[in-house]
């Protein structure tokens, strides 16, 4: 039941792979949210050690919603987003398992996101995860806004990005937006989905008051640990996934993104350190097999450009996809 008519109700949806240490500590740190209307979901990504049975026996309050195999960030999420908004949800969180929130961090956002209607998306400050600096992804992507955040200034801070790790949006705009593009599976999804939404009219805002503390690495931990390639598949990932983001800008033409990624990574490899020989090849390697899916990359500039939905899954096997439509419905 909503606490009252004014507050709109949260899906909190945590995605789990084998992160069995993160979960209680986790699901304690929402429970201690004030003044929030919250619904808890385990979105588990297949996981093999107790993650569900934890949950169930501790946590029956958390609602499960259990993945054939590993779908990775993107797929995993546009499975799950629609059950919290026919649960009543109002605004769903796509959090990482390796969180943990101030008791006033998402009634914080949910201020911000009241103050202004076209805002759909919304993210908090973060700190480290152990003492009182604001964290590396604070200090690089939001410098300008540490001092509204040492302040715990309530107004919302219109940015181009959030970090994924705890990024709310509206069932408005995600209705509007579409889902997460499956083609990244992990690293930069969320950059561009908040790039799609500001392209359709929509803000993205940093919530300098809502704090929460990220340790960064450990839902993709055991994806490292447990994925084929390991460490170095994921890093690949990282790196790709960049090169597909500058390729299928939507607010420039596609060969003008074609050469703005040629001169990014020949920026990269040029630029001065001692590091720049040993990471070359797999420099080199990301940019290959990015600008090698360049059929991929114009049909999904061409979709962002024109606005449409990116697809919920894709790359699945047939029996992966028969295994989601017997769980989720049939696919569109």
């Amino acid at each position: 039941m909503h606490l009252n008519p004014s507050t709109p109700r949260i899906g909190v949806m945590i995605l789990n792979f084998n992160g069995l240490k993160w979960l209680e500590p986790v699901y304690e740190s929402i429970e201690a949210q004030i003044d929030a209307d919250i619904v808890v979901y385990l979105v588990d990504n297949g996981s093999s050690d107790e993650s569900l049975t934890l949950t169930r026996e501790r946590y029956p309050q958390v609602r499960i919603i259990a993945m054939p195999g590993n779908l990775g960030f993107a797929m995993a999420y546009n499975m799950a987003t629609p059950i919290a908004f026919d649960d009543g949800c109002d605004w769903v969180v796509w959090a990482n398992n390796d969180i943990l929130l101030m008791p006033d961090c998402v009634s914080q956002m949910v201020s911000a996101a009241q103050s202004d209607p076209t805002i759909g998306i919304v993210g908090p400050a973060g700190l480290e995860w152990e003492g009182e600096r604001p964290n590396r992804y604070m200090r690089s992507v939001h410098r300008a806004s540490l001092e509204a955040m040492r302040a715990r200034d309530p107004k919302p801070i219109p940015v181009d990005w959030v970090e994924g790790s705890f990024m709310m949006v509206s069932r408005v705009c995600f209705e509007s937006v579409g889902p997460i593009d499956p083609v990244y599976f992990f690293y930069w999804e969320e950059i561009d989905y908040c790039r799609k939404a500001r392209y359709q009219g929509w803000k993205v805002a940093l919530a300098p008051a809502a704090v929460m503390r990220h340790y960064a690495g450990g839902t993709s931990q055991s994806n490292r640990s447990k994925a084929k390639g390991g460490k170095n598949r994921f890093d690949h990932l990282q790196s790709r996934n960049r090169y597909l983001y500058l390729l299928t800008d939507p607010e420039k033409g596609f060969a003008v993104n074609w050469w703005l990624t040629v001169a990014h990574f020949l920026a990269r490899i040029t630029r001065p350190g001692s590091k720049r020989l040993k990471h070359f090849p797999a420099e080199l390697r990301a940019f290959v097999a990015a600008m090698a899916m360049w059929r991929t990359a114009s049909s999904k500039w061409r979709r962002d450009r024109d606005m449409k939905p990116a697809p919920r899954c894709t790359g699945l096997s047939d029996e992966l996809l028969a295994d989601l439509e017997a769980r989720f419905g049939p696919l569109p």
